[in-house]
């Protein structure tokens, strides 16, 4: 490094690093000269009690890929996106923001910014002006990573060892998952698995959604739903299937006994208001409340409950709702909570993945030498240490044969996720959304949507209530050709 009267030039084997002290600007150079990203003049950094700002120059060939799981093409550029993890079912080929906060781009002048930031971050490229683009969050402080590589593999590979690598899923987690929104009973299980059977369909997963628990959360198997859940759990075994079950991150009031433990032991997030649990309404359930996952003691104690079905011969868990769901944008009113570690305006975007640290860390703790099978909807960056993903409620909820728009939109979403460092990725295959009343004239989407998810790494079908989307449901020519994409 060396220190001139108005600037400091750093210097390492790669890149030149020239920052001006007044005004300041930042600029970065390769081993060449060549600028790969600069300061947009003297507003580079730009802060005041509402937010702090980065503004980039932007030339007129570059173009940016990246920010995770985001709908709409893979180029960024004219676009602005948000980071608020978001509930957003039927979302449309452009809504954002959605279920997950990856604040990490790639510019074609081969570099890459991970803006790590947990507050709702925004970013524009280019949409204000040609000639600069930028990034900004409400709060929390201007700290981001400039990685550089000779090529997007580099870029990534750095990426990821700034943020963790990404664990391995079970053998048996790269086959065929089937699923539903009422795959909640014991008998449907084994009839359809027996089925899958019976017709020669590759399928090694079920999943129970969440009906399948007798209260939320307190992973106990609904008893007028299943009469030996062990039992069906061996039956599955034995023709080769696992089983996976859902969770949610609350506690239901109704489910008393666990709701008045976890309130007296002071588990749940906070209002700020009065200093009491937070009141969270749930799309299900009754009004719930939201498990703290900040603090560290909470850890062991959901160890303890999601270890019950671990015991029965279930093999991993999904998940849902971890946004904490119905927290969007417009829900303004949420901002009260405080989590052990801060307000909820800093901890939005990183509680599903507090969530998701304790359930794999747990897992581990408990089923040594297993590897976990854990799935999530919502997450941050680094979610890949502790999970896979998928791309949530996708799906015309409108006309469900409408869907092709959405079915291709998943393709430049899974891309972006991998970049975005979750190599583990799926869609629900049929789109989640809306109900199925003509199945002969969804065959051909149905079809399509199972030929582009069964090259995804993870590979599930799976839709809303009680809309079957198992290969046969579509007719002889469906089943046929979906059995050989199998």
């Amino acid at each position: 490094m060396e220190e001139r009267p108005e600037s400091f030039e750093i210097f390492t084997s790669r890149l030149r690093i020239r920052v001006e002290k007044a005004p300041f600007r930042m600029q970065i150079f390769d081993k060449w000269q060549k600028l790969l990203l600069g300061d947009y003049q003297d507003q580079g950094f730009m802060s005041d009690n509402e937010k702090r700002i980065a503004v980039k120059s932007l030339r007129n060939d570059e173009y940016f890929f990246g920010l995770g799981e985001k709908a709409g093409p893979l180029n960024r550029r004219g676009r602005m996106y948000s980071m608020w993890n978001s509930d957003k079912p039927c979302y449309s080929t452009t809504e954002d923001p959605l279920y997950k906060s990856i604040p990490f781009f790639i510019s074609s002048y081969k570099y890459g910014v991970f803006f790590d930031n947990t507050y709702k971050s925004v970013f524009r490229f280019g949409t204000v002006a040609d000639d600069y683009y930028s990034f900004e969050a409400p709060g929390g402080e201007m700290i981001y990573y400039f990685i550089h590589g000779n090529d997007f593999k580099q870029i990534i590979e750095q990426y990821i060892q700034l943020t963790g690598k990404p664990i391995m899923p079970p053998e048996w987690a790269l086959g065929f998952s089937q699923s539903r929104g009422m795959y909640t009973y014991e008998n449907q299980a084994r009839s359809i698995a027996a089925e899958f059977r019976k017709r020669q369909i590759p399928c090694d997963i079920i999943y129970q959604d969440i009906g399948w628990t007798e209260g939320l959360q307190n992973f106990e198997w609904r008893k007028d739903r299943y009469t030996n859940p062990k039992g069906m759990l061996q039956y599955l075994d034995s023709l080769g299937f696992k089983m996976i079950v859902s969770q949610d991150p609350v506690i239901s009031q109704a489910t008393a006994r666990q709701w008045r433990e976890a309130d007296s032991l002071g588990y749940f997030v906070k209002d700020s208001r009065t200093g009491k649990s937070y009141d969270m309404p749930w799309p299900w359930g009754g009004n719930c409340g939201v498990v703290d996952f900040t603090i560290p003691a909470v850890a062991d104690w959901w160890g303890q409950y999601q270890q019950k079905p671990i015991d029965d011969g279930v093999r991993g868990f999904w998940t849902d709702m971890g946004e904490p769901a119905w927290t969007n944008e417009e829900a303004t009113e949420r901002l009260v909570m405080q989590h052990h570690i801060g307000m909820h305006n800093e901890i939005h975007n990183v509680y599903g993945l507090t969530w998701d640290k304790v359930v794999t860390e747990q897992f581990q703790k408990r089923n040594p030498g297993k590897r976990v099978f854990q799935m999530t909807r919502a997450a941050y960056a680094g979610l890949q240490r502790y999970s896979f993903g998928w791309s949530g409620d996708s799906g015309s909820g409108e006309d469900v044969l409408d869907g092709w728009n959405r079915l291709a939109n998943q393709i430049p979403m899974g891309l972006s996720a991998g970049m975005g460092g979750i190599p583990f990725w799926t869609t629900d295959i049929s789109g989640y959304c809306g109900d199925i009343k003509d199945y002969p004239a969804m065959a051909e989407l149905y079809t399509r949507w199972m030929q582009f998810g069964v090259f995804n790494p993870l590979s599930r079908a799976h839709h809303e209530g009680d809309n079957a989307v198992e290969p046969w449901m579509f007719g002889e020519e469906a089943e046929k050709k979906c059995a050989r994409c199998h």
